[in-house]
């Protein structure tokens, strides 16, 4: 559909995500918040959990030996927890909404309000280590298509294994791997101590979603190296923020590509698209996150960043997404029109409304009506151009969102075969070869319908175009 007939909806979606979006945020409290003012003695069991939290390896053995849990104080609340990674001996990344809020600009101070817990894997012992300023930290946390990431420098230098960091980008559909801290829940509500274990959580990015626009987003997506990165299939939960998301290189190497901030409200989405009148075509909609690509993280040694890291979307980029996507739809009517008519020449449309065309033309109303109806027709005209009536087969195809939001497809399966009349004459000079072909299909109930006009070159024994053959697409 043209960009103006889709952006309403992506507007109204990207609302419904704004006002989720705190709701949404990955990290948070890890003890139940609790009205008024903590007494000294509560806030004592606070500072005590968050330096003493315990963080241990998951059942699937080989965790990376460089990833943290990242406990901080909470102002007068209980202490929150989020993931954290190192990127050099004392240097780790998180997110800059796991930052204390005192601490959050370049040069803050995060000594005794935070600390990375580093669990037991393999030889090397568990550890944990204080947090003492903020190196570099991202403008801002609010805004869906902005970058939320924080450099920090530790209290002194681990001996860890640091996992390599990529500047590649992450195309659309690669799979990644998010390691980050799940809470023990049960030893939380039992004894208000902070106890995680280090999982790997399976991702996917799907750079073509229509599910990441806030208000006024303005970020570009499409791109492998796009500073924002949309997840599918990636049920984050608290305590998963500033995990990183890695991926094994065709050399064998796992690196990091991205840095994990955000989830999405999957109940309000789908409640979303159902008041649209729109359709969702996989009944089970996917788990949605945000990440940060680091290839547009200004770590230390990295003098430029790609120029695409400051490109914003614009209507050509959409446009031509959009345009791509169209292209597979009729690539789609057209290889089954060659599956259900193989013995004569057939061109695919779409008929909605009564009115019949190209399918690329009328994906315009596809937001209003989401079914339509696809017949093939002769792709020539029979050499005596004269009247034929034939049986062709007939399908519908359903416009509407997949599992990841992406406005997609769905071909039904095969209906009865329909009858259609060809009233076909020379146009011009009957030595032209070339027919002018009017078409009217008999549904049932419904009556004749006229269909589409067209121009059409005259067949070759019935089974071949000529020269000049024109295509109903």
């Amino acid at each position: 559909m043209p960009l103006a007939t889709l952006l309403p909806s992506l507007l109204a979606l990207a609302a419904l995500f704004g006002q989720n979006r705190s709701a949404g945020q990955v990290g948070g409290p890890v003890f139940p918040p609790r009205p008024g003012t903590p007494d000294p003695a509560r806030l004592e069991r606070y500072l005590v959990a968050a330096k003493q939290a315990t963080a241990r390896c998951g059942p699937v053995s080989g965790c990376p030996e460089g990833i943290a849990l990242w406990t901080k104080l909470e102002p007068k609340g209980p202490p929150s927890q989020c993931t954290s990674f190192l990127v050099a001996p004392d240097l780790a990344l998180t997110n800059h909404h796991c930052i204390p809020a005192s601490a959050r600009n370049a040069g803050g101070d995060c000594r005794n309000l935070a600390w990375l817990h580093f669990p037991k894997t393999g030889s090397k012992p568990a550890d944990t280590v204080s947090c003492r300023e903020v190196v570099a930290i991202s403008a801002t946390s609010d805004k869906i298509d902005q970058p939320d990431w924080a450099l920090v420098r530790l209290a002194r230098p681990m001996n860890r294994a640091i996992l390599p960091i990529s500047t590649a980008g992450v195309r659309d559909l690669d799979s990644l791997v998010a390691w980050s801290f799940n809470p023990d829940w049960a030893l939380l509500a039992l004894r208000e101590r902070i106890a995680a274990e280090l999982r790997p959580l399976d991702c996917r990015a799907s750079r073509r979603t229509k599910a990441f626009k806030d208000p006024g987003s303005v970020s570009e997506y499409s791109d492998s190296l796009s500073r924002r990165i949309p997840l599918a299939s990636c049920p984050a939960q608290k305590g998963n923020s500033g995990a990183p998301l890695l991926r094994r290189g065709p050399d064998g190497i796992w690196r990091i590509h991205a840095l994990l901030d955000r989830s999405a409200p999957v109940n309000g989405v789908r409640d979303w698209v159902r008041s649209q009148g729109l359709e969702l075509l996989d009944p089970d909609l996917g788990e949605f996150a945000y990440a940060t690509n680091l290839s547009c993280v200004p770590l230390p040694g990295r003098q430029t960043l790609p120029e695409i890291c400051g490109r914003d979307s614009n209507t050509a980029t959409i446009q031509a997404d959009y345009d791509n996507w169209k292209a597979e739809v009729d690539l789609a009517i057209s290889e089954k029109a060659r599956q259900v008519a193989p013995h004569r020449p057939m061109a695919g449309a779409v008929l909605q409304r009564g009115v019949w065309s190209g399918f690329s033309k009328r994906a315009v109303r596809c937001a209003r009506n989401t079914e339509a109806v696809v017949i093939p027709l002769p792709a020539c005209s029979s050499p005596s151009a004269s009247d034929s009536l034939f049986h062709v087969p007939v399908w519908g195809i359903r416009f509407g969102f997949d599992k990841d939001l992406r406005w997609s497809f769905r071909m039904d399966p095969e209906r009865p075969r329909l009858a259609v009349r060809e009233h076909c004459e020379p146009l011009g000079s009957p030595d032209t070869g070339i027919d002018i072909c009017r078409f009217e299909a008999r549904f049932p109930r419904i009556g004749t319908i006229p269909l589409r006009t067209d121009t059409l070159a005259r067949c070759v024994n019935d089974r071949t175009a000529g020269t000049s053959r024109r295509s109903l697409f």
